[in-house]
C-alpha cells in the first residue's frame, strides 16, 4: 500500500476510534470552548473504595505519594506542556499520587481535599467535607497502557484516601467521552448528577451551571452556579 493510502487508512481508523468513544464530538465541543464559547455537558461521579473491585498490582508496578520534589518526574513523563514550577505549584493545594515501574514514573493522578470545581474553570460547584476528596486528572504514559495501569491506580488512591477517613470521592466526566465514563463505572462509580456549563466569553459576562438530571437525593451542588466572567477568572476572583 503507498504512503498517502497508509495515511489515508491510519487517519480513517483514529476518526473511528474517536467517534467510538465519544471523543470527536468533545473535541468539537472543546474547540468551541477555546474559542469562547462554553457549552459541555458533564456528569459528576460519585466514587469510593467500597464499590471498588480488588485488583492486583501489575507486574513490577508500586504505589505511593508524591511531592514537589516530584516536579520533574510529572513533567518528563507527560506529553502535555507543562513547566516545572506550574506543577511544583500546584502541590499547595494538591496531593499527586503516582505508579512506579521500577524507579520510574508510569502514571499519576492529582486529589483535593477542599472544593469541586465547576467544570471548564471559573468556580466552585460545592464543598468538600473531611470525609470527601475530588479526584482529577489521571494520566498514564502511552508506553505502559498495556499494563492496566489506570484502574489499579484509581483504586489505590480510594484506599489511601479512605485510610484517612476520606471515604466518598468524587470525579467530573464530560457526558460525550464515552471511555471515561466506562471506566469509573467499572470501578464502581455512580453518576449523581449531569450538569451543563454554558457561557459566551465577553470578558464581564457571568456563565452558568445548569443541572440537567440528579439520581435520588441532590448532592449539594444547586439546581444553578454562576460561573465566573473571563474577566473575573483573569483576575483570580
Amino acid at each position: 500500500m503507498s504512503g498517502p493510502a497508509n495515511t489515508r487508512a491510519s487517519a480513517w481508523k483514529r476518526l473511528k476510534g474517536r467517534w467510538r468513544h465519544g471523543l470527536l464530538m468533545q473535541e468539537l465541543l472543546e474547540a468551541l470552548a477555546a474559542r469562547r464559547l462554553v457549552l459541555l455537558p458533564y456528569a459528576v461521579v460519585v466514587e469510593s473504595i467500597d464499590a471498588a473491585p480488588p485488583l492486583p498490582a501489575p507486574v513490577g508496578v508500586s504505589f505511593r505519594e508524591l511531592h514537589a520534589a516530584d516536579a520533574a518526574a510529572i513533567v518528563a513523563v507527560s506529553v502535555r506542556k507543562k513547566l516545572v514550577e506550574e506543577v511544583s505549584g500546584a502541590f499547595d493545594t494538591n496531593r499527586c499520587f503516582g505508579a512506579f515501574l521500577g524507579a520510574d514514573l508510569v502514571g499519576y493522578t492529582w486529589a483535593r481535599a477542599t472544593t469541586v470545581p465547576l467544570t471548564y474553570g471559573g468556580g466552585t460547584l460545592f464543598e468538600l467535607g473531611r470525609d470527601e476528596a475530588y479526584l482529577f486528572d489521571m494520566y498514564v504514559d502511552p508506553r505502559h497502557r498495556g499494563l492496566r495501569v489506570a484502574p489499579w491506580l484509581r483504586v489505590e488512591v480510594l484506599r489511601a484516601l479512605a485510610s484517612e477517613g476520606r471515604r466518598r470521592c468524587y470525579s467530573l466526566s464530560y457526558l460525550f467521552n464515552r471511555s471515561s465514563r466506562t471506566f469509573k463505572s467499572r470501578l464502581g462509580g455512580r453518576e449523581h448528577e449531569w450538569r451543563i456549563a454554558m457561557q459566551v466569553d465577553l470578558g464581564h459576562v457571568p456563565g452558568l451551571d445548569l443541572r440537567l438530571w440528579r439520581r435520588g437525593a441532590a448532592l449539594r451542588t444547586g439546581l444553578l452556579r454562576r460561573r465566573h466572567s473571563a474577566r473575573e477568572f483573569a483576575h483570580g476572583h
